[in-house]
């Protein structure tokens, strides 16, 4: 047999040994010794799970547990927590905060005691808490925003520019914060506060039901149930980032996006959301939905609710094998894509992405790419791309060090295909 014939062979096994095992690799760690759960983080070599203490089993109690052996054993954490459903969990140098049905409680010594931290909150079903730095909010179902500086110990309304009092999720990049909102109707979407909380505006997105945002690179993320959306600049403009349908909750480990989703199913992906990778499957129960995903050094833990009640667990080095194996595979587009430019804004240079599918005539594409700028009077000032270019990605760097500040459109065409976005230079 030629050596060449035999290597193919080999790699054809490894990936069809890597492909029929890749979803059968979690593991699901023993009962938390409290209802199902519903929010995950991970501090200090400990595994900590928020759980509910009413429905699907009604005679369990709620709380937080404490896992310091990656699941394998649960300890309820502090006498002191009451019995209730925990929605949300924050945590930021060792202090951890829950958020439930009645209110907020902190922690600073793992869980063994917990403060009452409800002063000034004049909505107690927290829906969703973030901690950066000294500041902390928290969305609530019915009262909006309530904002607080001192770890929960007092707390102020921070609903100026807010057209929801539903706010279900939140995320920061850059020093900006962002909350999504539950329900479809008047007023739904992405809201964006320049100013640590204190006032919101509502950006481009006017997605329902927005259930987490995550960062990734210079990109920040919204789950939504309309599908994931990204921007590139801070919720100006926002596109859809692949056809995962109903996610519930996005994360990102070590260079990793993933997006859990209502559906019961874990995807991931390596380029930013351009495609995604299946990693998980029917091993995480029937009927389930991920609610929550929280990562150590080693593995990546995810909580179900609903048809199978549980935490789980796979290693983080398997979830980059599968995704490997499946990018060798389909590393060539399926379609033409255009992407947002980044850094957007920039100054005095920035990166213009855009895909090819493959397939086309003689490995190369069928018609002639064309990438050009023009100004907002639509006048021709630059042609980035003006040949014929292999299937693939490819990137260009537009330099506008000539050019004025404003804002300027660029373009791609190929065949039928024709897309513009804008850019924005600022100097």
């Amino acid at each position: 047999m030629p050596i060449l014939n035999l290597k193919s062979i080999l790699v054809g096994l490894a990936i069809w040994c890597l492909s029929s095992t890749s979803l059968a690799q979690w593991v699901q760690t023993t009962a938390t010794g409290g209802g199902a759960p519903k929010c995950l983080v991970f501090e200090n070599g400990s595994l900590f799970a928020g759980t509910t203490s009413a429905w699907p089993d009604t005679n369990s109690r709620g709380g937080v547990f404490r896992s310091d052996e990656n699941g394998t054993t649960w300890v309820p954490c502090g006498s002191t927590f009451p019995d209730l459903t925990v929605n949300t969990l924050s945590v930021s140098d060792s202090i951890i905060i829950a958020g439930t049905g009645s209110g907020v409680y902190v922690t600073s010594n793992r869980g063994s005691t917990w403060n009452t931290a409800n002063n000034g909150l004049g909505n107690l079903n927290i829906l969703t808490l973030l901690l950066h730095g000294t500041t902390l909010l928290a969305g609530t179902d019915g009262g909006g925003i309530y904002r607080s500086t001192d770890f929960g110990s007092s707390w102020l309304q921070s609903n100026g520019g807010l057209s929801t009092s539903i706010v279900q999720s939140l995320g920061i990049k850059d020093g900006v914060w962002f909350a999504g909102n539950r329900l479809a109707g008047p007023g739904v979407g992405i809201f964006r506060s320049t100013d640590d909380g204190v006032s919101w505006v509502p950006t481009a997105s006017t997605h329902p039901w927005v259930t987490s945002f995550a960062k990734y690179g210079g990109i920040i993320y919204a789950g939504t149930y309309g599908g994931i959306y990204s921007s590139t600049d801070l919720g100006d403009d926002w596109i859809t980032a692949g056809g995962i349908s109903r996610p519930e909750c996005l994360t990102v480990v070590d260079g990793i996006l993933l997006a859990g989703t209502f559906d019961g199913v874990i995807y991931a992906s390596k380029d930013t959301g351009a495609t995604w990778q299946q990693v998980s499957g029917s091993e995480l129960g029937s009927f389930s939905t991920v609610v929550s995903m929280t990562s150590s050094s080693e593995y990546l833990f995810s909580a179900t609710w609903q048809g199978t009640s549980g935490v789980w667990r796979r290693s983080i080095s398997e979830i980059h094998s599968v995704v490997d194996v499946h990018d060798a595979r389909s590393n060539v587009p399926k379609a033409m894509r255009l992407m947002q430019n980044y850094p957007n804004p920039f100054n005095p240079s920035t990166t213009i992405t855009y895909e090819l599918p493959g397939g086309l005539e003689k490995g190369r594409s069928s018609e002639r790419v064309r990438l050009s700028v023009c100004d907002l009077l639509g006048r021709e000032v630059a042609v980035l791309v003006d040949d014929y270019e292999t299937p693939g990605r490819h990137q260009v760097t537009f330099n506008a060090a000539r050019f004025a500040s404003g804002m300027y459109f660029y373009r791609l065409e190929a065949g039928s295909f024709v897309e513009t976005k804008k850019l924005l230079l600022l100097r």
